[in-house]
């Protein structure tokens, strides 16, 4: 089971509080056991995240996919339902990406604190070694730009079917970066859920069964 952006976040919070306590630390072999007994939980959060990745990808987004069905009032039922049921989870998606990006920058502060580190105490510089860091940076920057992809994905699958049956502006969020992604979620998933609202008040006539 992958982790959820909520206890997500709580591991940010934890990796803060590491980076303060090296900030503000001068002791080498200190520094060292603060390190080692941190840096591989903080490793570790991202065989959590992959799974959730996966999770969110397999469960969730192949109900986005639109069954043939005829007559039109029964097509139209389904793309009804299908939102519906996708709608959470790109909103999940989207709390997910968000998470991502805040663990990004704390792991960018705690191996900027060891930097500092190795500045202020230079006898540590051997003990202090932060080529970890530079992995889980990369890492870390891999997967939020397939969650980029992931809510993108999603956004477009339901506004594709959205706009097929209501004719609504919709303010979408935008992925091409981080920075613009940060930008415009919360203004676009409140944008998706009106459109949403108006695809649910549409008519559907089913002709009753013979």
């Amino acid at each position: 089971m992958g982790i959820k952006p909520g206890e997500l976040i709580v591991n940010i919070r934890q990796i803060n509080e590491l980076a303060d306590q090296i900030k503000y630390n001068n002791d080498c072999t200190v520094l060292k056991l603060i390190l080692d007994e941190h840096l591989d939980s903080v490793r570790d959060l991202f065989d959590d995240i992959i799974a959730e990745q996966k999770e969110l990808i397999d469960k969730y987004l192949p109900i986005s996919q639109i069954p043939s069905a005829n007559p039109a009032a029964i097509v139209k039922w389904i793309k009804k339902q299908v939102v519906t049921n996708v709608s959470p989870q790109l909103a999940a998606a989207v709390l997910y990406t968000v998470a991502l990006i805040l663990l990004a920058k704390a792991i960018k502060r705690l191996k900027e604190a060891i930097v500092d580190a190795v500045k202020r105490l230079p006898e540590c510089a051997l003990e202090l070694k932060d080529q970890v860091l530079d992995t889980l940076e990369r890492e870390v920057d891999l997967l939020i730009q397939e969650s980029l992809a992931n809510v993108k994905d999603a956004q477009d699958r339901m506004i594709d079917i959205i706009q097929s049956e209501v004719e609504v502006a919709i303010d979408a969020i935008v992925t091409d970066t981080v920075e613009t992604f940060e930008e415009t979620y919360q203004k676009g998933l409140q944008s998706i859920q009106k459109a949403n609202e108006q695809l649910q008040a549409v008519d559907v006539d089913i002709p009753p069964e013979e």
